[in-house]
């Protein structure tokens, strides 16, 4: 990790976040709401909590219309 913030930061002049950043393995991290798997090739999948998020929102949208005539 330091060889590779060192890098970053002294050769193209990135700022590093050291809270966000991590070194593990693809599988282990998410990455903008994915996560990779491995198995038998590498998959692209959502990952737990941002599909958690999506269901609670979705949730929270489908109550409010419960009870709404629908007569047009």
């Amino acid at each position: 990790m330091k060889s590779i913030s060192r890098f970053l930061e002294g050769r193209l002049r990135l700022k590093v976040n050291a809270e966000k950043s991590a070194v593990a393995r693809p599988w282990e991290r998410k990455f903008l709401g994915y996560s990779l798997t491995w198995h038998r090739e590498a998959r692209l999948e959502v990952a737990a909590s941002s599909g958690q998020r999506l269901k609670e929102k979705l949730r929270e949208i489908f109550r409010r219309g419960r009870g709404a005539t629908l007569a047009g």
